[in-house]
């Protein structure tokens, strides 16, 4: 598996420079720069492809797990995540990814009944790949 991060970044800069309307555009740079530990700049990127898209749960999704996974307690928002999970459900509450993120911002917010509940409902969704299935174990 590559992790050449700064060279995902620098493709999807060019793609976002070429279609700046784009949502997926700005929501691929904004997980290349998460990567890269730039937090608040893929904050922003993931704010607007959100506000481009015209089905946002991907980017509910992402801006929630990014809400909530922060290394640094100063960027998270569980108040915040909670809301863009909800929308990202709402919308789409058969994809499983989602109730793994629905798991971390339950367990941002105190509430690790419900995080389990979810991250349960996560696991057994037969979808998951191997490596899938084991990070939510391992969470």
């Amino acid at each position: 598996e590559s992790k050449d991060y700064d060279k995902a970044f620098s493709d999807f800069d060019e793609a976002v420079r070429l279609n700046p309307g784009e949502a997926y555009y700005w929501l691929f740079r904004g997980w290349a720069l998460r990567r890269k530990g730039d937090y608040q700049h893929s904050l922003d990127d993931l704010n607007r492809s959100k506000e481009l898209a015209t089905d946002p749960s991907d980017m509910d999704n992402s801006i929630a797990w990014l809400l909530t996974t922060y290394p640094d307690d100063r960027f998270r928002d569980g108040p915040k995540a909670a809301e863009c999970i909800d929308e990202a459900l709402n919308l789409h509450g058969d994809f499983s990814g989602y109730w793994d993120t629905c798991a971390a911002v339950f367990a941002e917010i105190g509430d690790f009944e419900d995080a389990v509940v979810s991250e349960k409902s996560y696991l057994g969704s037969d979808d998951l790949t191997e490596e899938q299935r084991k990070g939510g174990t391992e969470r």
